[in-house]
């Protein structure tokens, strides 16, 4: 799949981000399969916003959990509900029926409460929100990515950076398992 500035304009980026920053970063387009050297020059928040809005909704979801669930190894006794807050949210990208929306949300509240302490807690959260909140699922992915990310950093400097990369490539082979290509929905 070939990701363009026409792509990467119409999500649409912040102001900073301009249709010639975007040229010259990535030229009339990149292929999916190239595009690590270029995510890894963005910023990690960049990267992650551009990522989560590339990815169709089930597979941005799917994106969200793979984040948190890697982030668990940073919790400490509480992983039970952050990983039901997953499974939730998997079950309503397969699902997507307001039950299964609710049952997520109640899941994403009791990860929440239960180990709010926890980075990788909130990653399980916005996961989960990914999933309940259709509108915003880019949002939630998004913060679900960044605080599985923060979790690593806690442990160390190299473990954040190990862990940005693997959600690019990631998020990548994702995008490029999508049978939709490049989607803006919800």
């Amino acid at each position: 799949m070939k990701i363009t500035p026409d792509h990467i304009m119409a999500l649409p980026p912040c102001e900073d981000w301009t249709r010639a920053m975007v040229v010259d970063l990535i030229g009339d387009g990149i292929e999916a399969r190239d595009a690590i050297p270029v995510l890894m020059r963005l910023s990690s928040a960049d990267a992650r916003w551009l990522m989560s809005r590339l990815l169709p909704r089930p597979l941005r979801i799917e994106w969200a959990c793979l984040c948190a669930s890697r982030a668990l190894r940073y919790t400490g006794s509480r992983r039970a509900l952050a990983l039901a807050s997953i499974r939730a949210a998997r079950a309503a990208a397969r699902d997507d029926t307001p039950a299964n929306r609710e049952v997520t949300r109640e899941a994403a509240d009791a990860a929440h409460v239960a180990v709010a302490d926890h980075y990788a807690a909130y990653a399980a959260y916005y996961t989960a929100y990914a999933a309940y909140y259709t509108a915003d699922s880019a949002y939630y992915a998004a913060y679900a990515a960044y605080y599985a990310y923060y979790a690593a950093y806690a442990a160390s400097a190299y473990a954040a950076s190990a862990e940005h990369k693997w959600q690019m490539r990631c998020a990548l082979m994702l995008l490029q398992r999508g049978e939709r290509g490049v989607a803006d929905e919800g």
